[in-house]
């Protein structure tokens, strides 16, 4: 009976790790790891000072947003900033200068690697009524901002796969 349990659960942690390996792809850079799903596009071309942005596809005909993750990389060294400080100043320009700038959560959040700061809010952009998961870190006086950036009407369907390429985010640990 032992044995029988012990075949279940070992062929259960196989299936997850083999459907993880096939369906996801992993991006690694110096001083970061990422998994991002195969279907989603990633552009590394530096747009608007992003170090990547994986791109899903469209669903439909009717579909005109893409999903998106991207990671953005800012020197905080003349700031003198701290996570805290960091985080204070990224709300006061959700607040003032997104449109219609509204937090939803702020949260301190560490999972096994430098703790970060979880910031959920929403913003009209280009007449559509957007949704952002974003975490950020300050680590040796850089910025890491990741976002999920989705259409609001989307989130609840799209939250999932947003949420899963950023928990898979991880700093590589030499680099730290």
């Amino acid at each position: 009976m032992i044995r029988l349990l012990f075949s279940l659960f070992l062929t259960g942690v196989l299936l997850f790790s083999t459907s993880f390996t096939l369906f996801w792809k992993k991006y690694k850079y110096y001083n970061y790891t990422i998994y991002h799903p195969r279907s989603w596009s990633i552009d590394k071309s530096g747009t608007l000072a992003t170090k990547f942005i994986f791109t899903s596809s469209l669903d439909s005909s009717e579909d005109i947003f893409q999903e998106n993750v991207n990671l953005i990389i800012q020197d905080v060294s003349e700031l003198d900033s701290s996570l805290n400080k960091f985080v204070e100043i990224t709300i006061q320009q959700i607040k003032t200068m997104l449109p219609n700038g509204k937090l939803l959560v702020n949260e301190c959040v560490r999972l096994g690697g430098p703790e970060f700061q979880r910031l959920i809010y929403t913003s009209a952009m280009n007449k559509r009524n957007m949704k952002f998961e974003q975490y950020c870190w300050v680590v040796k006086q850089e910025a890491f901002i990741l976002t999920f950036t989705c259409e609001e009407s989307e989130y609840d369907n799209c939250r999932k796969t947003g949420q899963k390429i950023l928990n898979s985010f991880v700093f590589n640990k030499k680099e730290l």
